[in-house]
This record gives structure tokens, sequence and C-alpha cells, in this order.
């Protein structure tokens, strides 16, 4: 699935996968999507809200995106 069809999904209360949370945060982090695609999808999950497991995905995918500091 496209990241724009992920959207989509998400905006219409479907539930996203994983590959669709890591494309996100790499796309966030890697600068490679667009700050629209990146805007839509946050106003798509804020709207329908995250499972607990998107909700993990997220977490641990964001907590492995950059430098860690121990």
């Amino acid at each position: 699935m496209s990241f724009v069809e992920a959207i989509a999904s998400k905006r219409d209360g479907g539930a996203l996968e994983l590959d669709d949370v890591r494309s996100f945060v790499r796309g966030a982090t890697d600068h490679d999507l667009p700050v629209e695609q990146l805007a839509s999808m946050l106003m798509a999950i804020c709207c329908r809200g995250m499972s607990a497991e998107e909700t993990s995905w997220l977490t641990r995918d964001m907590l492995h995106s950059g430098e860690a500091w121990e």
C-alpha cells in the first residue's frame, strides 16, 4: 500500500499496518515524505486515534529512529 493509501485508510477508520508506521517514521526522519502528507497522517491519527498495537509500533520506531544517549 502506498503512503497516500495508508493516509486514506486511516482517515476512513482503518488500521495502520506495521509497514505503514515504519514508512511514516522513516519518511519523517529522513525527510523523504512531503510535510503535507505527514500532516495529513497526523490529522487522520488525531481524528481516528490509534490502537494499542499501532501506538506500540510508532513508539518503538520513533525510539530507534535517532541517536540514543546512554
